[in-house]
């Protein structure tokens, strides 16, 4: 017997991003002016829809706090390709692992991300089958993953927690999912390359050795007021002052809303 159900919930609440605080919060994570591919356009969701661009679509708070600022990287858009999901289908857990990995993999270990180097460390699954969004979370299958995290559950009202923004061009992988994805092959792990696994061996055993963990990962590309998910110019293992054009804003996130983006990253709201 089938396990969906044949009318899951809607994918987004009314929207509780009304407030000031919630709303400087994706104002101090979105990218300013000064960024190099300049600011995140955001409306609140009492927006009139008709008033905004045709590239709008709802986007989670948690995805702007973790880093998925436009434009998207390779990495990202990759993923949305390969396993044919939209975004609202990944629940926020999965958006936080994807920030990780990538600044793990350019500020850590040296090297690009990519969806070769990560689909040996997570398998896709369907987790909600009662949900249109957030139905969908990578599952590590080794007892290995790349860094240790610790990630907690998200609280039930994520499906408010949305407001608007301009991508810049349309893609369905944006549209709010009236229906749950259809699960393919592609969605299992598949082994590491072992030629390239050598290579990596040492650089990550040594990152292990350090006590690296994801907390600290987050927290680092929050200090350096960078998006991992954002496509930049050059690479985080190249992140110097030369390159202040990759950093959302040259001036440090508040202590205060550096707490609240851990938080609300790591599923403590």
């Amino acid at each position: 017997m089938d396990p969906r159900p044949s009318s899951p919930r809607l994918a987004l609440a009314e929207s509780w991003i009304a407030d000031d605080p919630s709303l400087r919060m994706a104002q101090h994570t979105g990218a300013t002016k000064t960024n190099e591919w300049g600011a995140t356009k955001m409306w609140m969701a009492t927006a009139r829809v008709h008033n905004l661009p045709a590239t709008t679509y709802p986007l989670l708070l948690h995805c702007i706090t973790a880093g998925l600022v436009l434009p998207f990287s390779a990495l990202f858009k990759a993923v949305l390709e390969h396993y044919q999901v939209s975004v609202l289908h990944l629940d926020p857990n999965s958006i936080t692992i994807l920030a990780i990995f990538a600044f793990w993999c350019e500020a850590f270990v040296g090297i690009s991300p990519s969806i070769a180097l990560f689909r040996p460390y997570y398998s896709l699954h369907l987790t909600d089958p009662r949900e249109s969004s957030r139905c969908l979370s990578f599952i590590p299958v080794l007892r290995r993953v790349f860094v240790p995290m610790s990630l907690s559950q998200p609280l039930t009202h994520f499906r408010g927690g949305w407001l608007f923004v301009d991508v810049r061009k349309r893609s369905p992988h944006f549209n709010v999912p009236a229906a749950l994805p259809a699960q393919g092959c592609n969605w299992e792990s598949v082994p590491f390359p072992s030629a390239r696994m050598e290579a990596l061996e040492e650089r990550i055993s040594n990152l292990e050795a350090m006590g690296l963990t994801g907390e600290m990962v987050a927290a680092e590309f929050l200090r350096q007021r960078v998006a991992p998910l954002q496509h930049h110019s050059a690479g985080m293992w190249a992140l110097n002052s030369s390159h202040a054009l990759v950093r959302l804003e040259q001036a440090s996130l508040p202590s205060d809303a550096t707490t609240a983006a851990m938080g609300l990253m790591l599923g403590a709201r």
